[in-house]
């Protein structure tokens, strides 16, 4: 195997525990402008998925030990050359420098200006002063304002990322013997147009009658979703785009079905004091 190995990559050693590997992932993608990076980000992603999965690591940790460590070759010595001295400067004599004659002063033009003149010319001055010094005030003030969005934006990261790690395991999980307060629960963490679109397709589990319930009453179908880790793809003070690592277990009638690893990009935006999930979008499973 050649080149950087997926800890160089991330920055961390080979015993690294899941949470230096989640922290240095989260350091190395929050780092990106939006936009920019996208391959160095995925790279950043692909190492995470390898390293924060114990099945994955333990497969690619016995590859990275097959390898055999090369040996350098070592370096002929050489011997030292001899560096020829450098003859020395004979002494110079110091050479003395004629003294300058004092000169007469010389009278500038602005002296022999008039008065009124000079007056003219200290009023015009002040008058450029007074300008800049508005002109400054104006700048200053914009620049404050932009410093203070950068500020914002800088802050709603982590916070929408945050908001998105307590919503996403309620919206995403769901059990057959209590689907109608699952789905209430779940409501609190949307915004009002997600949350039409997500109560309409919930309610796609509940639809059944009491003699012939609905498919997730029918199977005895038992939804889990856990939130690994997240980090943020881009932001701005009121939407944010988080990435998720989710995982998603199915159980039927007790018993385990499947188990899905998602990667699920989750639209934050912020509402009043809170931080909504506006749209939910798996980019594909299998991390």
């Amino acid at each position: 195997m050649a080149g950087p190995s997926w800890y160089d990559i991330l920055g961390v050693e080979r015993d690294a525990t899941p949470e230096q590997i989640k922290a240095a992932w989260r350091a190395a993608t929050d780092k990106f402008e939006p936009g920019t990076g996208a391959s160095q980000f995925r790279l950043f992603n692909e190492a995470a998925e390898v390293l924060m999965d114990p099945e994955k690591r333990a497969a690619y940790d016995a590859e990275l030990s097959d390898v055999e460590p090369v040996e350098t070759p070592k370096t002929p010595d050489v011997e030292p050359v001899e560096t020829p001295e450098t003859p020395e400067t004979p002494d110079v004599e110091p050479v003395e420098t004629p003294e300058t004659p004092d000169a007469e002063p010389v009278e500038t033009p602005a002296a022999r200006l008039p008065a009124a003149r000079r007056v003219l010319a200290s009023n015009l001055g002040l008058g450029i002063l007074a300008v800049l010094a508005v002109a400054s005030l104006v700048l200053a003030t914009v620049v404050g304002v932009k410093l203070q969005h950068r500020g914002e934006e800088a802050r709603s990261g982590p916070q929408a990322s945050a908001a998105a790690a307590r919503g996403m395991p309620d919206v995403l999980s769901y059990d057959y013997r209590r689907l109608e307060a699952d789905r209430d629960r779940a409501a609190k963490y949307l915004t009002p147009s997600y949350k039409k679109i997500y109560t309409k397709n919930f309610n796609g589990l509940i639809a059944g009658t009491p003699q012939d319930p609905g498919g997730a009453e029918k199977s005895k179908t038992v939804v889990v979703a856990t939130v690994l880790t997240t980090g943020v793809v881009d932001a701005d003070r009121d939407r944010v785009r988080v990435l998720a690592f989710v995982n998603q277990t199915w159980t039927q009638d007790g018993k385990v079905t499947r188990s899905l690893a998602n990667r699920v990009i989750a639209t934050m935006v912020h509402r009043g004091d809170r931080w909504l999930i506006d749209k939910l979008a798996p980019i594909g499973a299998g991390y």
